[in-house]
């Protein structure tokens, strides 16, 4: 699977998710957490504002 930071700039979000859903299919349980893994990293560094909130939630919840 390429990096995720290599991906197609000039595909879906939607065709790329259907690519790493099939490749991912056939994997181990161990390959897919590292997968996970690497998303979380990607993820945090994005400066979303729904992030602000979801992190809001779970200390009023928490």
């Amino acid at each position: 699977m390429p990096p995720i930071e290599n991906m197609g700039a000039n595909e879906s979000r939607k065709d790329r998710k259907k690519k790493e859903m099939v490749h991912l299919s056939r994997e181990s349980s161990n390959y897919l957490f590292e997968v996970l893994s690497e998303w979380n990293q990607v993820l945090e560094t994005i400066d979303d504002p729904v992030n602000d909130l979801e992190i809001d939630v779970h200390r009023e919840v928490g």
